[in-house]
């Protein structure tokens, strides 16, 4: 994953690992910045956004998959080289892929794997008005049973990524399909923006969405 500026111009990469630690490399400095983490936590894969317009005290947030598959861990900063210590989300992550964006106007989304377990599925959007405490709200696909268990029909859906377009407004997802196809859908402007309008009645939905196209 990269960071992306609200600028156009990109100085920071986050490097997905680097002797299981988590780097930072700044492109204009030419120098390193290492994370902060856990001993005992192999936290990889960071995906920083830039809440430019948020209420937030610290403008960079951090989030990153978590190779003992408990949970997504999050830091911040205000300068892109100080970091605090990461903390833990509410956000279940399974070892597998992340991708965070903010939409502007203290409306953060995601989209990852957020079921405890070892399958990668369902693939799950989920919502905050902090960047801190999420809530799962639509399931893109799922692999799993009614039961939520694993049916023999499982399928891997992973490593997902979320633009959204200037001109719609509308979220556009892509994520891997069994690791041999990438899976593609369209979240409408007025269908994310629902969720937000009362996030805290917002119920989860896990029907699956209708709009996924495949490319080979």
């Amino acid at each position: 994953s990269y960071f992306t500026k609200s600028e156009p111009i990109c100085n920071l990469l986050p490097l997905y690992s680097h002797d299981n630690q988590n780097y930072l490399y700044n492109i204009i400095t030419n120098k390193y910045h290492k994370l902060e983490s856990y001993p005992d936590k192999r936290l990889c894969q960071a995906h920083i956004i830039d809440t430019y317009n948020s209420s937030e005290s610290a403008r960079y947030h951090c989030y990153y998959r978590d190779r003992c598959a408990e949970n997504i861990y999050m830091n911040t900063s205000n300068d892109l080289i100080t970091w605090s210590f990461p903390e833990k989300t509410n956000l279940y992550n399974n070892n597998s892929g992340i991708c965070m964006l903010y939409l502007g106007n203290n409306k953060y989304i995601g989209i990852a794997n957020t079921r405890l377990r070892l399958f990668r599925t369902p693939m799950t959007i989920f919502i905050s008005t902090d960047g801190i405490q999420w809530k799962n709200v639509y399931d893109i696909e799922r692999s799993i049973t009614t039961d939520g268990g694993i049916g023999l029909d499982y399928k891997e859906l992973s490593y997902p990524y979320m633009v959204l377009d200037r001109n719609t407004e509308n979220l556009i997802i892509t994520y891997t399909h069994e690791r041999s196809r990438i899976r593609f859908t369209v979240i409408a402007h007025d269908k994310w923006e629902a969720w937000f309008s009362d996030i805290n009645n917002a119920y989860y939905c896990n029907n699956v969405s209708r709009l996924i196209k495949e490319f080979y």
